[in-house]
């Protein structure tokens, strides 16, 4: 996952001190990647050379930092890249934490749907190969990726699916 892309995506909902985007990280991302204050204000720092943010002042003095729209290109660019396969620790679990988090039910049906795409696509790859660890692993990963998927339906819209009709 890009730590950087889940950083602009902290800071759609408008300006905010470090401390604060760390914080909205450590409990979007808890059990999926660690977060450290450092990592933040560096890739705060770097986003901000790169013109993904903005750096500003808040009345007290203390550092702001606020998305661009060029910031918002780049997460929007982002959610919307196809995946491979996903991992516990990958991008998919990630990006679907952040668009729950903001409450944009379509855009995880979406990233759902793709991901079964996908999903299906790789069966249809592996029926071609022939019997092997391999092939019996990365079968086993698509049906568990896919039972996964129907529990992020129902944790999203209450036990209804497919992703709240």
């Amino acid at each position: 996952m890009s730590f950087a892309n889940a950083v602009l995506a902290v800071l759609v909902d408008g300006p905010q001190h470090g401390y604060a985007v760390h914080g909205a990280l450590r409990s979007l991302l808890a059990g999926v990647r660690p977060v450290n204050h450092g990592q933040v204000y560096a890739t705060l720092e770097r986003l901000a050379r790169e013109a993904l943010v903005t750096r500003g002042v808040d009345p007290s003095g203390g550092a702001t930092f606020a998305l661009t729209p060029d910031g918002r290109r780049a997460l929007e660019r982002w959610l919307e890249r196809a995946l491979g396969c996903a991992s516990p620790d990958g991008e998919l679990p990630a990006r679907l934490a952040l668009l729950a988090a903001e409450g944009d039910l379509p855009g995880a049906a979406r990233l759902v749907a793709e991901q079964r795409t996908r999903c299906a696509a790789l069966e249809r790859v592996l029926a071609t190969r022939p019997d092997d660890l391999v092939r019996e692993a990365a079968l086993r990963h698509v049906a568990a990726e896919r039972a996964w998927l129907a529990l992020v339906e129902q944790a999203l819209c209450g036990g209804a699916g497919p992703i709240c009709d």
